[in-house]
């Protein structure tokens, strides 16, 4: 789920969504592209299995700045596409 909607600029509940797919068995992943520059992003409070934000939307970076979180459990599963 996005963590600010792009359209109109909505901060969404997060931390509860991902409380609750967790409850269910799901894996929850955030996108956080809107929340850099906007918001300070809680990755404690959140702590959601994934959360990826990029830099150059709202950081005015260069395109391929970016960030993904992975909980210590799902990072043995991801594969950099380069090396």
């Amino acid at each position: 789920m996005s963590h600010i909607s792009s359209y109109p600029a909505v901060v969404l509940p997060v931390a509860p969504a991902v409380a609750t797919a967790r409850l269910g068995g799901f894996v929850s992943i955030v996108d956080g592209a809107h929340c850099l520059g906007n918001l300070a992003i809680d990755l404690a409070l959140i702590d959601p299995d994934f959360y990826f934000a990029n830099g150059h939307k709202w950081l005015y970076s260069a395109r391929g700045s970016a960030f993904l979180y992975a909980r210590p459990e799902f990072q043995g599963a991801n594969m950099p596409t380069v090396r």
